[in-house]
């Protein structure tokens, strides 16, 4: 893979990860992304990322399990199809919205084989350009320390053992409509019994 596919996609994971608020838990989405690039590659990362949208895990700690499993697989296993990943891709701010960008279009060029004796034109084959649109800088938002839990619940005080829950029993009122109907209940009884 080129280098400037690589920073395509991370420069769109990247984004990814910015455009649809993940839990980044105080870190910046370069941060977190140059660390999965010591592990993995930069287009797993950006797979990764669509799988998580698509399994609606926004936490960069789920794109990490993604990618510690697809690790231990040793290729992505992508549960997205092509429509979703087009749909969640045009959603994102300015030229990231076209998702073909990341995929290089095939160009002619001339083949480089060795010709024969005789001035033959060369043949024309289909391959990928070697240039790629230069990527956006990625947003990184300023460091802060993830907030602290506030509420401390004293448990001193909780007395849930020491009374048992008294069983239920309804009461007993008779209705008008309560009478009537076990009359009726006796009345259809009588005949049987005879």
């Amino acid at each position: 893979m080129t280098e400037a596919v690589s920073q395509t996609a991370i420069s769109q994971a990247c984004a990814l990860l910015v455009h649809y608020s993940f839990d980044l838990y105080g870190y910046s989405a370069s941060e977190i992304i140059d660390r999965w690039l010591q592990s993995v590659q930069a287009h797993w990362v950006r797979l990764a990322v669509v799988e998580a949208l698509y399994q609606g895990r926004y936490k960069s700690v789920s794109v990490e399990q993604i990618l510690a499993l697809w690790q231990r697989r040793g290729q992505p296993l992508c549960h997205f199809n092509g429509e979703f990943e087009r749909i969640v891709c045009s959603k994102l701010p300015g030229d990231w919205s076209n998702i073909e960008s990341s995929l290089p279009t095939p160009a002619l060029i001339p083949e480089t084989e060795p010709e024969p004796q005789d001035e033959a034109e060369p043949e024309l084959i289909w391959v990928a350009p070697l240039s790629e649109p230069l990527p956006r800088p990625c947003v990184t938002l300023p460091f802060s320390e993830p907030p602290q839990s506030i509420y401390q619940a004293d448990w001193s005080k909780c007395q849930a053992a020491k009374q048992p829950i008294q069983q239920f029993v309804p009461k007993t009122e008779e209705s008008p409509f309560y009478s009537k109907l076990q009359a009726v209940a006796r009345s259809s009884a009588a005949p049987l019994e005879a």
